[in-house]
């Protein structure tokens, strides 16, 4: 789903977006090294950053395109973003949802299985994303280990496939995501 968003000068564009309940995804948690939390501006003006240019063609750059972990609004400025079609997360508590989390080495993603979607993937472990969603921790389903990782104690079964051959922390969880969800 696209949302616009009219951001206020002063703030970081991911962390605005976070508190308003739209989670873009992330494998970074917003370092600005994986290229992922892409949005358009549709007034005023950002300025274009390293790692704007890391991720970003030019003519995506002349398009309007940032990477909102990277981007300080100086004044308002209204966005675009693609976001999954999520319950914004202050609302994961007053309803039923199963969730499920993909980990390889220090890279981690929580999935509601309940939606079939991403709800962050972020650098750092179970613990670590538990503790920015405590509400999941309830509906805690499933855990995959892809690789090699350390984990806490977790109230649900943990299964454990190799990490497919030549593939970063990142790329491991993405196949996580998808055993997850595979028949059988």
């Amino acid at each position: 789903m696209r949302k616009t968003i009219t951001v206020p000068e002063g703030v970081l564009i991911l962390d605005y977006l976070t508190r308003l309940g739209i989670l873009l995804p992330s494998f970074c948690d917003g370092s600005g090294v994986c290229g992922r939390c892409r949005i358009r501006i549709t007034e005023g003006m950002l300025p274009v950053t390293p790692s704007d240019r890391s991720f970003l063609s030019e003519q995506a750059l002349a398009d309007g395109w940032r990477l909102a972990c990277c981007a300080v609004a100086g004044s308002p400025v209204r966005v675009e973003a693609d976001v999954p079609d999520l319950p914004p997360r202050r609302q994961i508590r007053n309803a039923p949802h199963r969730f499920g989390i993909a980990v390889c080495q220090d890279t981690a993603a929580l999935v509601d299985l309940t939606a079939v979607t991403v709800v962050q993937l972020c650098k750092g472990s179970v613990t670590d994303l538990l503790a920015r969603f405590p509400d999941a921790a309830a509906g805690l389903e499933t855990v995959i280990v892809m690789g090699e990782a350390s984990l806490p104690p977790l109230p649900c079964p943990v299964r454990s496939l190799p990490k497919p051959e030549g593939t970063s922390p990142e790329e491991a969880v993405e196949a996580g995501i998808l055993a997850m969800f595979a028949k059988g």
